[in-house]
Parts: structure tokens; C-alpha cells; sequence
């Protein structure tokens, strides 16, 4: 379904390889790793998009009791079809392959496990 791709649910990402993700995608990164890092300490799971290795894409949930938030689904342009989910007013389900798609359905599917009744 996914030709080439790996998904992979990670408790902590490499900081490194999300601040190399954030350039290729032209974010600015002025104070980046310090500005990740609080990002990562708010994050209750991640799910990591990669083909060939590199990262092409990545989101994260947060929980607060009962309640959950799909914070951020981040995908590589060069995956994205007719709106793009990476910038202002993209739409997941306008990614071509469906993989913003699916990082965001893991994430989901992580905050209902552990209890997460609106989300």
C-alpha cells in the first residue's frame, strides 16, 4: 500500500534528523533545536514516515487526561498532492500517497489506547 515507505512509532526522535527534516522543508530555524526539544518534552508519541531512510514525514499527540490532540502532521513536499498538508491550510487528506494520512491515524490510534475519549 505504502511502496517504500516505513512507519515507525517512536517515544523520542532524533533531534537531529527533525531539524534536518524542518530545513529541507524550508522552516526557519532560528532557535530550532532548543524550540524542538520543548516540542518533544510536550509529546506523548510520535509516528516517524521514512523512505529509504530519511525522514519524509513525521506527527505527534499530546494527552491531558481524557483528552488527546493530533498536535502536528508534518510531510515532505515532495510527497503531497493537490493542498499540502506541511503548509498553512493543508488538508491530510490531500497527501498522494495517503502517508500524512496514516502517521496521523497511528497517533490516533496510540491516544485511544491509553485513554484519550476525545480527541
Amino acid at each position: 500500500m505504502f511502496d517504500g515507505i516505513e512507519f515507525q512509532a517512536m517515544a523520542n526522535p532524533d533531534l537531529d534528523e527533525l531539524v534536518d527534516f524542518y530545513q529541507r522543508q524550508g522552516h526557519e530555524m532560528e532557535e530550532s533545536r532548543e524550540k524542538l526539544r520543548r516540542i518533544l518534552d510536550a509529546t506523548f508519541c510520535c509516528v516517524a514516515a521514512r523512505r529509504e531512510g530519511t525522514l519524509i514525514g513525521w506527527s505527534r499527540g499530546v494527552i491531558n487526561g481524557h483528552r488527546g490532540l493530533l498536535a502536528e502532521c508534518k510531510l515532505d513536499a515532495s510527497c503531497q498532492g493537490p493542498a499540502c498538508v506541511s503548509r498553512y491550510d493543508g488538508r491530510i487528506e490531500h497527501d498522494a500517497e495517503g502517508i500524512a494520512r496514516e502517521m496521523a491515524r497511528l497517533v490516533i490510534e496510540a491516544l485511544r489506547a491509553n485513554g484519550a475519549e476525545e480527541i
